[in-house]
């Protein structure tokens, strides 16, 4: 079952060295994982190891020991974080890893912690402005819109998390939904228009 999650590495969490992010969906995901929505492709049992040491290298938590038994003596989020962190390297198949993601997503949420984000909309490899940007934290149903339109000029304050992020124009989906680990203290998301 490990081979599902490994194959499934759509891995939406490369960073930059400027403390952005960007990402793409891996071609050779399984089928099964691709129908599963994005829930779960950006935090995985292959790279949760570097989401903790991102998040410590903020100080938005103190260990990265999923199996640390002197969790007395830690925050009690970064204790939330840590479970919901050791629940996704136990995920076995695209389910629980999704529901693993979702948990470790809230736990993320509900730390206080914050990110300062900004958007650039992306057409024909040029920075565009003018896109609506949209977001969702991964699990939740409700839709959020940026009140600026898309400019690393106008960046906003988001609980550190899981969201999908999309842009707008005129009301229509003008880009793919990209799942983005919102766990830096700033960060970039690039997300590329349709033509």
């Amino acid at each position: 079952m490990k081979s599902i999650l490994a194959s499934a590495l759509a891995v939406l969490f490369m960073m930059t060295g400027l403390g952005g992010v960007s990402g793409a969906v891996a071609e050779s995901a399984d089928k099964e994982w691709q129908q599963s929505t994005a829930i779960g492709r950006s935090i995985t049992a292959e790279n949760i190891d570097r989401a903790l040491a991102t998040l410590a290298s903020a100080g938005f938590i103190d260990s990265v020991n999923t199996s640390d038994d002197s969790t007395g003596v830690l925050p009690q989020h970064d204790v939330e974080i840590l479970r919901a962190a050791k629940m996704v390297k136990e995920a076995t198949t695209p389910e629980q890893g999704r529901k693993a993601a979702i948990t470790f997503s809230n736990s993320l949420q509900q730390s206080g912690n914050r990110s300062t984000v900004s958007f650039v909309a992306i057409r024909d490899g040029k920075t565009v402005h003018g896109a609506r940007i949209k977001y969702r934290a991964i699990g939740r149903k409700l839709i959020h819109a940026v009140s600026q339109l898309a400019t690393t000029d106008t960046p906003i304050l988001l609980p550190i998390g899981i969201y999908d992020f999309w842009t707008e124009r005129e009301g229509v989906q003008t880009s793919d939904e990209l799942t983005v680990s919102v766990i830096q203290k700033t960060q970039i998301v690039d997300l590329v228009e349709h033509k």
